[in-house]
């Protein structure tokens, strides 16, 4: 006697995100570079990522090209519908300081990378008039630039994201207006503790920037 087993594809979720400025869903412009780490989402368990060309199980990166999947996270997780949901705009510490020359994707995309002491660029954007945000961790320290630090940085800089219900069928959307509210744009931000642009962008960021419509 013999017996077949269907082996069952687990149950996933797909998240899409969508950038909002001056009220508006904002379109790919490859004027202006938006990219940001996704990671460690939670519901009432942690929840990993299905990897795909943008992810691994563990980290996503948002916004890479003007393609539908590189503003797509697919969760291993069923149905979601009105569960809370959070996750972490970081790079987690045990991969942040990995070799970048032989981490696998997402984490070997040079532009998201500042140095294997500093370790990646959780979000960046580029907008208008050389106006730059570059967050990531500040003063990590290791024996060079090149080499990993083996404590958590001084200054983490990831911050965490919840929505309270989450919908599956609705893009979470990430409003520019609010993370650049008040910010005085004539001058960058490297996440420099001491450049009071950078305060005005980290006191944005522990707001509702991301939420469902």
């Amino acid at each position: 006697m013999s017996f077949l087993f269907a082996c069952k594809e687990p149950s996933t979720t797909k998240i899409e995100f969508v950038v909002k400025q001056h009220g508006v869903q904002q379109t790919c412009d490859e004027r202006q570079t938006l990219m940001w780490f996704v990671s460690e989402f939670k519901s009432e368990n942690a929840i990993s990522i299905k990897p795909s060309y943008f992810s691994s199980n563990s980290v996503a990166l948002i916004g890479a090209n003007c393609e539908k999947n590189s503003w797509q996270v697919e969760l291993n997780a069923g149905d979601l519908d009105e569960e809370k949901l959070s996750f972490s705009m970081a790079v987690p510490f045990n991969e942040n300081h990995l070799n970048p020359l032989t981490a696998a994707s997402p984490l070997n995309i040079s532009e998201m990378f500042w140095s294997w002491q500093l370790g990646h660029k959780f979000f960046r954007f580029d907008g208008d008039n050389d106006f730059a945000f570059h967050l990531g961790s500040t003063g990590c320290k290791s024996a060079s630039r090149l080499r990993a630090p083996s404590a958590p940085c001084a200054y983490p800089n990831r911050y965490r994201f919840e929505l309270a219900q989450f919908d599956a069928q609705k893009p979470i959307t990430l409003d520019l207006d609010r993370l650049l509210s008040e910010v005085d744009r004539s001058r960058s931000c490297m996440s420099e503790q001491a450049n009071e642009i950078c305060q005005q962008l980290f006191n944005n960021l522990t707001t509702k920037i991301f939420y469902q419509e």
